[in-house]
């Protein structure tokens, strides 16, 4: 398939979206096991409650660019930040790699998405939020009917719902 834009800028363009997707997945994890929103309040520091202003709010660039501290307070700025938007960088490339651009391609990064925000939150919780174990279901149960997975479809929901089975 020949594709529309060069190779270098769609692999920058990817690094971008997955670096910004591993951002919310920062938020994801913070916020969920407390029953907070994902949408409000703005970011802000956890230790002294200032927002961070959008240029500060660059994935993994501003924690390099501030050393790791609050611009406010100096605090320190955990390092699970920018490691966790550094794995959804080095495993959306990953998958692009194995799969280029496809519904496989998409459908894989989105559930490892959903993988990273329930292993962060399980380290910090010991808990395995219900709601990620079906939306993943919601994700998988359609891309395998549609025949958008590279497996028999027979195998993929045997294999998902045992997997969500024992997390549920």
């Amino acid at each position: 398939m020949i594709s529309l834009i060069p190779e270098p800028v769609l692999l920058l363009i990817l690094v971008m979206l997955s670096a910004t997707m591993g951002s919310f997945l920062n938020v994801v994890i913070h916020r969920v096991p407390g029953n907070g929103s994902i949408v409000t309040p703005a970011s802000h520091c956890t230790k002294c409650n200032k927002k961070i202003k959008p240029w500060d709010n660059v994935p993994i660039l501003s924690y390099i660019l501030l050393r790791g501290q609050c611009r406010h307070c100096q605090q320190k700025i955990s390092l699970r930040y920018p490691l966790v938007e550094s794995l959804a960088v080095i495993l959306t490339l990953l998958i692009y790699r194995v799969y280029g651009l496809s519904s496989s391609f998409l459908v894989f990064t989105g559930l490892i998405y959903l993988l990273i925000a329930i292993t962060f939150i399980d380290i910090d919780h010991f808990i395995i939020p219900n709601g990620f174990i079906i939306l993943g279901l919601f994700v998988l149960l359609p891309a395998l009917a549609l025949g958008w997975l590279p497996m028999h479809w027979e195998d993929g929901v045997n294999g998902s719902l045992c997997f969500a089975g024992f997390l549920f």
